[in-house]
Formats: C-alpha cells, structure tokens, sequence
C-alpha cells in the first residue's frame, strides 16, 4: 500500500503494465476518491501524478492516524476509471507518546525535546528517535531509545489510608532544560487525579533491578537505569473491593509523558474477610507482599497495628503453630455462616458445602472433625477458612423409620481454636418417585417430563434416565415434588421409524427397535440414592406436517392457521416460526386438537426487523459482489419488495425434531387491504358486547348485520363506556383491533320515520293532484322499443312464440350445458309445483304448450345426439326391413331380423358429371360411401338417397348428375362377378 503525508501534495508515481496508448487529444486522470480529477503525465513505466489537494481529503478518523483514499486511472476517451488502488493520508501528530509514534506504521519520528511526534525531522533542535518503519535510521532508532519505565519493574502496591513512597525504575529519562520543569508523578484513582513531585535520582541498587544492569547509548551518551520516587502520599479509594487497580504517570516539563504504569491500592480488612465477617485465619495467611496482620479484632495494615497491641502476621504464623500450642487461642472460634444445600437421601452421598470464617489454616485442621449429628462427613475440598466441602455419610438405619423431624442434625466442626454447631439443621429425606407426564414424546428427543413425588430437589448431583439414555434434569424448574428433565434424541431408533424391524445395534437384545417404543424403566439417582419407575414413556415418530392453510396473514398475525399432519399429540408446546434465511423473525403458541390436526395462531411480523434483516443481507451480497468484480463474476440479489405482501418461510418448534424447523413453504404477510390476508371467518365485530355478523369481506368494506335492538352502552369486554352508546369493535384474528366508534340506534330510526313521512305525502300529491305519469305498458314499450308503434311483443304469445322463445334460449346456452341444466332443474320445480294444484296435474309435459316444456324437449335432443348416432351407426350396418324396420344388428330383441339374408359391404365412388371428369375412376373430384349390397333387394334409388343424401343436397346447385362406379373385379355376392366397371346414373333429388 503506497502512503502519503496527510498535509503534503507531492508527485506519485505509478507503475502501470500493458498500459495501451490513446488517440491523439485524448488523456489519462487520476481521480482520488471524490476530489476532482487531475491530469496524469505518462512515463516509461506507467503514470505520474499528483495528489489531491488537503481540502479533498477526508478527514482522519478519531483514534486512528490515517484514512485510506482509492485512487483510480481513468481516460477521457471513454471517460470509465479502469484500475483502482488505495493509499493512505497518514498524520504523525495523532501520536502524543514516543513508543506510540516510532512503532507506528508510518515514517515517523520522534522529537524528545519539543514532545511531538512528525515525519520533518528539521523540526527536531535536538533529540530525535526515527520511526522503525523509517528507512533513514538515526542513531537512536526504534523504540528501545524512548524514555519509557524499565520493563523489568517489580510490582507496585499501597495500603489504603497508608502513606506510601512509590518507586518507580527508568531508563532513557531526558535532562530538562533550565527552562522546562521537571519530572512529576499523575496518580490517577476512580476517575480523580492528583500531581505528586518527583525526584530522579541515580541507578537503583543491584537488589532493586535482581541483578539485572542494562546501559543504554543515546548518542554516544550512557544511560544507565534510573530510580525516580513519587513524594510519600496517602492514597485511598471508595469501592468496597479488596484490591483496586489505580494508574501512576510520569510527566515531565508539565505535559510531556514519559510512560505510565498501574498499581495496586488495597485494603487489609477486606481482604481478610469473607461475607462481611473479619477473618483471623484468611488475614494472616494473605500474601506476604500485603503485610496484613491481625490485631486486635480486625485485619489491618500491620503498620497501622496500635502499638500496644502484639500483631500475628504471616512471618509468625508457621513458628507459632509449631512451638506454641496457644495459637488456637489467639483467632476467633470457626463460624458457619452458609449451608448448602440443607438436605440429602437417607442413603448419604451428598456433597455438603460449608462456608464460614475462621474455619482453620489448612485442610489438616478440619479433616475428620466435620459431622452431620453423629454422621461423618468426609472433607473432598477446602478453601484456607472460609469454605469446607465434605461427603454425607448415610443416615443410621435405626432412624429411617422415624418421622422427618428427628431426621434433622446440625452440621458440626471442630479446629484448632474450638468447635461451633450451626443453628440450621440438615436434613435426610426419603426419596420417593410416583408417576411421570407426559407419558409420550417424539423419537428426537426435547420432551420436557415432569416427574412427581416427594423430596426431588434435595441432594447436590440429580440424574435422571430412560433406560440408558440420559433425561436432563433441570433444577432450577424442580420443587420438591416435582422433577424436570428433557428427553435425548434415541438414535437407535431414528433408522427404523415405523418399520416394525430390529435395529443393527444388537448390544441389548431385550430392546424391539420399533416404534412406538415403549421404555422400560424411569430411574432418578440423588447422590447415593436410586427410584425406578417400570413403563413411564413411549417414543413416537417424529411429528410430520403434511398441509398448512391459509398461507397468508396480515403482518399483525392472529390468523388462525389450520395445520394437519402426524403424531401432533406426541408435542407439548408447539410453536409456529416464520423465518428469513432461517433466521426466526418470531413464534407463536399452537393448540393440539388432535394426533393429525392442530391450530396456530400467525406470528406478528415486524416490518422494521425484516428491513433490517433485508439491508444487512443485501449489504454481505454488496461486499461479496465487490470480491467477484476481479473475475467478473458479478451477480445481484433480487430486492424484495415488501410494501404490501412479504414472503417468509415457516416452520415449528417441536421439540428437537428437526425436520420441521423450516418447510420451505411461503407464508405471506399482507397489510391494508381487508381481504388480502383474511376472510369472513377470521373478521369479528361486536357492537357492544353483541356480535355483528359479518356478510361480506371486500378490499375496502366490511358489512355485517347489527342486532335488531342497541346493545347496552359497553365495549365487546362488557365495561361502560363514557357516552350512551355502544361501542364498535372489529377484531381480525387474534391479534389486530380496530376500535371504530359509537352507534347511535336512535338517529336511524328517526331517519327512517323521515322517510316514511316523505313517502306518505308523494302518495297524497299522487291522489289529489294527478301528476301526470305514463302508465308502465307504454314505459317500457317507450324505453325498450322507442319509435315503433306497432310490435308483435304487444300481442298476446302464441304456441309457436314460446316454441321459437325456448328453441332459441337452448341455443344461446347449449355452450354452457351446466348453467342450462340448472336453469331447468329450478324452472321445473316451479312447473311441478304449478301442476300439482291444477285439476290434471297428468297432463304436465304432454304438450309442449309452454317455454320450460319445449325448452326440455330440446335440452333431451341435445343430450341424446351422441347415443343417436352410435345407435343409428349400428343398426344401419346390417340390413334393415323397409316395411317393419326390424334390423340385423338391432339393440333390441323384439326387433331383431331373423331372416338370413345374404349381404356385403361395397365401396362405391361419385363424381359430378363434367367433362373434366369423364375419365373413372381417375377424376380428383371423387367421393367414396360404404354401402350393404343386398341379394335380390338392391335398389339404386334407395341407395343414393341414403348414402348420398347429404352430398346432393349440399352439392345441388353445381351438380346435376350422379355417376356411380364400382371397381373393376369387385365380389359382390358368392359366384358373382362384375367386369369393368358399372355406371349408374340418377338425379339428385
């Protein structure tokens, strides 16, 4: 990365490969970042050009000494930038320290005198540290030659309200000038700063550095280390900790740091307490380095001791005990301030924690001397006096018998200054287990069981398990009698859902890998104790979803969604999600009905999270789309538009089955209209607290139907309102309110009786006065038929007008056969129920004397086409009798041709009589016809006009003259052949 002095304009050159040559009159800019572009000179290796003036820059962030800027090549020609690279505007004097600014990632140096930090060493009188990025090393280079304290300085601590002297070891310390001031001491504790003088004195002595002597060369000076002390001082800080962290700063002439470093300010009688109690035995076995004592009733700084009173530190401690057994006599007798927890199963086990104070110098001072009553209780862990922790031992079996209350002892412990007993007692229980709920769960695990029984939430380690896989046990939702633990995920079921086989893990033989599978037995181990439950649970398969409907909601939810599938009473609390790129965006409770069906309510879908989600999402694309640009791979991200309808995916939360977690199915989250994301169902309006049933569900309008009488003046909960009217309420869903207004059932009846007054007095004006109207016959007559006179509508209808009226309604509507079948059904009803009341209800539909009858006929006519012709199709391919009509290939038997008559299939072929077509059976105007040749029977005239009825008629006007042919060797009938071919001629008819 190429690096620019922030407050410079300098020449920058560029080194461009393959950089093509322009056209004469075009040229090369350089455009740094927003500034206006700038005239690049083109040499042999690239590009030469300046950097952009100071005042198009941006500024330097806070808390950092540079800002990148992107400077792109861009030609005039196409005026497009085609190569981009950033630089950096670095600024030295953001840097107010020596080790800050020589370690910087700049060019920068130090001026140890005038306390500034700049990359024109000229600016420098005397001193200067270069930079180690500088490429010009002084002699003094890098940041070993910063005055700075020694890094191997001991740890720094003072007493609390105790003066103190801190020393502090440097090296590289400048010598002021006789006009500067010299060194001083900033102390700064909780936020508050105080200036202490200084005093630099020579080298430390060889104890103070552990040996350690280092000469520096500044140059060609000697520096050795030096010892600086801050002024003795009181320090002391407000906050209720045993040690704070405070910060001393070494400054020299005012405002010039030389370095900083944290000590340590502490309190003695905090330090040897624990809960608020003082402490003997945590006070004189802290630190040396804290010199705390115990003297008198307290821990104190030991020079703080009164004089009168013999202080017992640390350096005593060990001596004491081993030569003067009164030691024990000296610190307080242990007290227990803590018993946790206060109970245990009768068959022990439990791990009993004890926190107190004086509770002894070590381990060895309590093992063997703790007891619960007269049970030992044997020490796994021990914090030096303030903490034991031991080991129930089980209750003696000649108690377990007795009742709770003479189960219940005293913790006791023993050392070397006395014994104490506590106030609260420890009780053992008796463990017992009855039932647990729910009994089914699915075979992925996350079912919460409750089991009951008494005395759950004693003890210190509960397990609970289904056979062998583990349940785990949550304590902080567990009571005494009542236990809860999650199921685990059965994997050596999940293979085998429904399949009824064994499984390949054979390690059990008693188990059926099968599901339902039915667990054998609940066991709940406290510590030392063990209850079995046989038959408490049953895996099931993992709930499967199979239709969710509808698939859309307002983005307030509340619709009620129907979902159905499998296993549903497997779940205790379902819960629906809707999801963006799987990130949930919210949930709600659903409600079980059945094994297959359940109801949930639809999420509410904040339109200000999913925006976020959007941007953030558009913006990692963004970022992507930037890292592809080089290999021109650039893709962009469909914007989605949710300013009315929003796609998200959805998915539940049933335990730890998985497979439901996200469907990939759409559910849409609409806003404004009414009936985008809503219908009749899911709208309720009260009025009052009476409904208001809804009859119609638009865009923009709601209708429903009010009572007939005001309800009483509340809400839809039943509470008053301030005027005399009820209130109107429109819920949509569960979640969405609208509260409307008030209705005033006494306005629309004083309306109403507005109107009907109206009315009367149009009625007298009608009587009295006459105004002149046209009565409706020439109404109409005037608005249907204007300017005719003389219409046959007038008359009164004939037969054949409704004939002709029913005929042509049967074809307007024979494309819609179903409407037309409706119409019929209905108008018949009415004919039956007309007929029935007549004197000969039997001569319905024996005339066709009225439109629904003929309409009828023709509605069969049109519905039998298709059967007629099938039948008339098999009937004429056979003979058939001329006089009867009996047929060979009849549908009925009464009409069957019982007569063997000998016939044959001929084809037979026509054309127009012209002379282009004189020349059979060649013509291209042919037309061929089967035709049932019969023995003795054959008339021609009969034929043609059965065959070819249609034809002639269709082709009157351009034929006049049939010609018949039969082909030439045609077997007509056994032992008879025609030769040739044979003509017939005949008139159309």
């Amino acid at each position: 990365m190429k690096t620019v002095c922030f407050i410079k304009v300098q020449l920058v050159e560029l080194t461009i490969r393959t950089l093509p040559d322009l056209p004469s009159g075009a040229k090369y800019q350089c455009v740094w970042g927003s500034a206006p572009p700038s005239d690049a000179e083109v040499t042999t290796t690239g590009l030469k050009c300046r950097t952009a003036s100071p005042k198009y820059r941006p500024e330097i962030p806070a808390l950092e000494d540079h800002v990148l800027v992107p400077l792109s090549v861009r030609s005039s020609e196409t005026n497009k930038d085609f190569v981009s690279r950033n630089f950096a505007f670095y600024d030295c004097t953001r840097h107010t320290t020596c080790n800050s600014c020589v370690r910087s990632s700049w060019a920068c140096n130090w001026c140890v005198y005038e306390n500034i930090c700049t990359q024109n060493t000229s600016a420098c009188m005397k001193a200067v540290i270069s930079g180690e990025k500088n490429e010009a090393k002084l002699l003094s280079h890098g940041s070993t030659f910063c005055p700075r304290f020694w890094r191997g300085s001991s740890e720094l601590l003072a007493a609390n309200e105790a003066k103190t002297e801190l020393v502090l070891l440097a090296e590289n310390l400048p010598m002021p000038r006789t006009d500067q001031l010299g060194f001083q001491c900033v102390v700064t504790i909780e936020g508050a700063t105080m200036v202490i003088g200084a005093e630099v004195t020579g080298p430390p002595a060889q104890n103070e550095i552990k040996g350690h002597n280092r000469t520096l060369r500044e140059k060609g000076s000697t520096h050795s280390l030096q010892k600086v002390m801050c002024e003795p001082t009181i320090y002391r800080y407000e906050s209720d900790v045993g040690e704070y962290e405070a910060k001393v700063t070494l400054v020299w002439n005012r405002n010039h740091v030389v370095d900083w470093k944290p000590f340590t300010i502490y309190k003695c009688d905090i330090l040897g307490a624990h809960r608020g109690h003082q402490d003997c035995s945590l006070c004189v076995t802290r630190p040396k380095k804290f010199q705390c004592a115990w003297c008198g009733a307290a821990c104190k700084y030991s020079p703080n001791c009164p004089g009168n009173v013999q202080p017992l530190m640390q350096t005593e401690t060990i001596s004491r005990i081993k030569n003067e057994p009164s030691f024990a006599r000296q610190c307080p007798t242990p007290r227990i301030d803590v018993i946790q927890p206060l109970a245990g199963p009768l068959e022990g086990g439990t791990l009993v924690t004890i926190e107190g104070s004086n509770l002894g110098l070590k381990e060895d001072d309590v093992k063997g001397r703790v007891f619960i009553g007269d049970v030992p209780c044997v020490v796994e862990d021990y914090h030096v006096s303030v903490r034991i922790v031991c080991r129930t031992g089980p209750a003696p079996k000649r108690l377990w018998g007795d009742s709770i209350d003479n189960l219940q002892f005293p913790v006791r412990v023993t050392t070397p200054a006395g014994t104490t007993e506590s106030t609260v007692k420890f009780a053992f229980s008796n463990v017992t287990i009855s039932e647990v709920w729910p009994t089914l769960g699915p075979v992925s695990g996350g079912t919460i069981l409750s089991i009951s029984g008494n005395f759950l939430n004693i003890g210190s380690r509960v397990l609970a398990s289904l056979d062998d896989l583990p349940c785990e046990v949550n304590k902080t939702q567990s009571s005494s009698h009542r236990l809860v633990c999650v199921t685990s995920r059965a994997d050596f079921l999940l293979g085998n859902e429904g399949s009824g086989t064994t499984g390949s893990n054979q390690e059990n033989s008693d188990y059926s890998y099968s599901l339902p599978y039915a667990i054998k037995q609940l066991k709940v181990s406290i510590d030392g104790s063990e209850r079995i439950l046989l038959r408490p649970f049953k895996y099931m398969p993992d709930p499967t979803i199979d239709e969710l409907k509808p698939l859309r909601s307002p983005w307030s939810g509340g619709r009620l969604l129907t979902v159905h599938g499998r296993y549903f009473n497997s779940i205790q609390a379902p819960k629906i999600t809707v999801l963006l790129e799987n990130r949930i965006i919210n949930s709600s409770s659903c409600a079980v009905l059945s094994a297959s069906q359940m109801e949930c309510p639809s999420p509410v879908v904040d339109v200000h999270v999913v925006n976020a989600l959007l941007r953030e999402k558009r913006s990692l694309l963004k970022l992507k789309e930037e890292r592809r640009k080089k290999s021109h791979k650039v893709s962009r991200s469909p914007r989605q538009n949710f300013q009315d309808t929003l796609s998200l995916d959805v998915g539940f939360l049933m335990d730890n089955v998985a497979s439901v977690k996200n469907l990939k199915h759409n559910l849409h989250s609409s806003g404004e209209g009414l009936n985008l994301a809503s219908d009749e169902s899911d709208v309720n309006v009260t009025i009052g607290r009476m409904p208001c049933n809804v009859t119609s569900l638009a865009l923009t309008q709601l209708v429903c139907t009010p009572p007939e009488i005001q309800p009483k003046s509340t809400d839809e909960l039943g509470k008053p309102t301030n005027g005399n009217f009820p209130l109107v309420v429109v819920r949509v869903g569960r979640n969405l309110r609208y509260q409307i207004g008030y209705l005033r059932y006494e306005m629309l009846k004083v309306t109403f009786a507005e109107l009907q007054t109206d009315m009367t007095d149009l009625t007298a004006d009608l009587e009295s006065s006459g105004i002149p109207t046209l009565d409706q016959r020439t109404y109409v007559m005037k608005v249907f038929f204007p300017g005719v006179t003389d219409h046959p509508v007038l008359c009164d209808p004939k037969v054949t007008h409704k004939v002709n009226m029913a005929s042509l309604l049967v074809v307007a509507l024979s494309n819609r056969m179903e409407y037309l079948t409706e119409i019929l059904r209905l108008l018949l009803h009415r004919l039956i129920e007309k007929n029935v009341t007549t004197k000969h209800p039997q001569l319905m539909l024996r005339r066709a004397e009225s439109v629904i009858e003929k309409m009828l006929a023709n509605w069969m006519a049109l519905c039998m086409y298709n059967y007629l012709k099938a039948i008339k199709h098999q009937v004429e391919k056979g003979p058939v009798d001329s006089v009867t009509h009996d047929a060979r290939y009849s549908l009925s038997e009464e009409r069957l041709l019982r007569e063997q008559i000998s016939h044959a299939s001929v084809t037979i072929y026509i054309a127009r009589n012209e002379p282009s077509h004189d020349k059979l059976p060649f013509s291209s105007q042919q037309n061929e016809a089967k035709i049932t040749m019969m023995d003795g029977s054959f008339f021609l005239a009969f034929i043609a006009k059965r065959n070819f009825g249609k034809f002639a008629n269709k082709h009157k006007k351009i034929c006049q003259n049939i010609h018949v042919a039969f082909p030439l060797e045609t077997n007509i009938f056994p032992g008879r052949f025609f030769a040739g071919y044979l003509l017939v001629y005949f008139s159309v008819l």
